[in-house]
This record gives structure tokens, C-alpha cells and sequence, in this order.
């Protein structure tokens, strides 16, 4: 993922909780906690370390609060945050916004077939467009209900193996229960609101592409390799 990537440059890491990919002088965090209130809410949660998690620099709990960033940046950074984000299109056009004329966005994606999401349809191009008129700024009742409904308990490398038999996590009663809360209480659910392949994904960019509502240029793309669940894609503006 930073094959090629100048760690003095000037960088902004989205998401990183306890695994930041980039370390370097100018490289800045930004996640939905301070790290003290980080700290507090994983302090239970034995699969964070949590003194590897970093100082954070940016509170980001809306679009806006990306646009409200004042320093701009050569190179921005995400692992697995695009699919949560409720209106992904919205989401890197404000990621897009804190980059140099000539700068990068680097993205790391779960591929639906060799990650929970397995069982799942992947996502539509009306869907994306719904979220994005819409100006989604969380996941609502469907995005929910799918995500719990659909996830399953299975492994990266059985998939990859052909030996897995995934099963769901979740019943439909437990799926729709927590779903209705989105209604009932407006409720934040972080969920997996999007589904893509490697090929879905990338499709699905050229098209928004040509529709205008996305001005992106693929740099690299890298799919899956053997044992992993993502695919990479590094965007330029």
C-alpha cells in the first residue's frame, strides 16, 4: 500500500486506531475520538493495543468535518474506512478536497469474496447515487438491516482455499431489530454499508465518473493477492 510513498511527505491517515500504516514527521490522524476517549472505549477490547494507537489530530464524525480541515495534503491514506462511510461517493470527494493539485489518495478495500461480507449481493450504482443525493451522513435502516443480516463468521483463507462454509453471524429478527433503531432512535450504527469485488469496484468508478458526480483518475490498482482481503486503489484528482 505505500510502495512508492515518500513517508516525509505531508500525509493525512484516516482511521487508524491502533494499526497506522503511515509514521513519519509530517504524517497527521484523523478518527472519530481523541486518543484519550480512544483509549477509554477500547480499553476492554483485547484485539487493540492500545498504546499503538496515535495521537489524533482531526475529530472527523461527518463530511464536513473533512472539509473543515485546514492543511492540505500530498498524500491521503485509508485501510478499510470506504465501505463505512454511509455516502461513499460524497466521502471521496471530501477526501479529494484535502489533496494538492498533484496529490494521492490511497485506498485499501475489502473484496466481498475472501472477506465477511461473502454471502452478501455487492452494491448497486443506484444505491451509491441515492446515498449521494441524499448527502447521507449515516447508515440508514437498509444499510443496517444488510450488513447485520448478511456478515459471516468465516475465514480469509479457507475462501481462498475453497474449503469454507460460511454461516451468518446474525438471525433476520436480530438484523431487523437493530435496523428499526435507525428509525425509532436515530441511531449510529457503524456498519459495512458497501459490498464490492475488485472489478465491481472499479467499474462502478467509471461510471460515476461519467455521470460527473466523481472526478478521479485510477493511478494503480492492485487486486487481491492469495491470503488477503482487499484490493488497492490509488486515486489521483
Amino acid at each position: 500500500m505505500l510502495e512508492g510513498v515518500d513517508l516525509n511527505a505531508s500525509i493525512l491517515e484516516i482511521g487508524p486506531l491502533d494499526r497506522p500504516l503511515a509514521v513519519g514527521p509530517n504524517v497527521r490522524y484523523a478518527d472519530h475520538l481523541l486518543r484519550e476517549d480512544l483509549l477509554k472505549k477500547y480499553a476492554a477490547d483485547s484485539n487493540v493495543k492500545l498504546d499503538r494507537i496515535p495521537h489524533v489530530h482531526y475529530i472527523i464524525r461527518s463530511l464536513d468535518d473533512y472539509r473543515a480541515i485546514p492543511a492540505r495534503f500530498e498524500i491521503v491514506i485509508a485501510s478499510h474506512v470506504i465501505e463505512h462511510a454511509p455516502d461513499f461517493v460524497g466521502w471521496i470527494n471530501a477526501l479529494l478536497g484535502l489533496l494538492h493539485a498533484d496529490g494521492k489518495l490511497i485506498l485499501a478495500i475489502p473484496d466481498r469474496r475472501y472477506s465477511l461480507d461473502v454471502l452478501r449481493r455487492e452494491s448497486e450504482l443506484s444505491e451509491a447515487l441515492e446515498a449521494y443525493v441524499e448527502e447521507r451522513s449515516r447508515p440508514n435502516f437498509r444499510q443496517v438491516f444488510d450488513h447485520v443480516a448478511g456478515i459471516s463468521d468465516v475465514s480469509t483463507m479457507a475462501l481462498w482455499a475453497g474449503t469454507a462454509n460460511p454461516t451468518r453471524m446474525h438471525s433476520l429478527d436480530v438484523a431487523y431489530a437493530l435496523a428499526r433503531t435507525v428509525i425509532e432512535t436515530g441511531a449510529y450504527h457503524d456498519v459495512h454499508c458497501w459490498v464490492f469485488t475488485f472489478d465491481s469496484f472499479l467499474s462502478m468508478i467509471e461510471v460515476l465518473n461519467a455521470l460527473g458526480v466523481l472526478h478521479v483518475k485510477i493511478v494503480r490498482a492492485f487486486a487481491p493477492i492469495c491470503g488477503a482481503n482487499e484490493f488497492l486503489v490509488t486515486f489521483g484528482a
